[in-house]
């Protein structure tokens, strides 16, 4: 799980005077922010993601990575992909599909819970589409 109810547009936009607020700036092409990576970083940093939820993020966007820079085909089969998936035993299920999608799964409900937001079910949801 995560830690104290705070989200990012809270942490953002709290007492910052309207003209101050440049979210281009921050997440925007060029912004410091722009990078999944920093922004895993700077959530486990601030205290906003606890470790658990840290490892998991970091490996969805490992294997995005794996899937984005591929030169060749890749799918959840592939040997590295398989790799980051096995790290994490107590998501395993039938296929690794299925163990990518109880990952995304755990990262929602904690940052959701994180955020004090209600949880939607929006990985569930995409179960249905895949």
């Amino acid at each position: 799980g995560c830690t104290g109810p705070i989200t990012g547009r809270r942490l953002a936009h709290e007492d910052v005077p309207p003209e101050q607020r440049d979210e281009k700036k921050l997440f925007g092409d060029y912004g410091s922010l722009r990078d999944f990576s920093i922004k895993i970083d700077l959530s486990f940093s601030l205290g906003l993601v606890d470790r658990e939820t840290y490892t998991r993020l970091t490996t969805v966007r490992k294997i995005r990575n794996i899937f984005a820079h591929a030169k060749d085909f890749v799918d959840f089969d592939t040997p590295d992909i398989q790799t980051l998936l096995s790290r994490f035993p107590h998501e395993a299920s039938n296929s690794a599909e299925d163990a990518f999608m109880s990952l995304a799964t755990a990262i929602e409900s904690a940052v959701t819970t994180a955020a004090g937001l209600p949880h939607r079910g929006i990985i569930d949801k995409c179960k249905i589409v895949v």
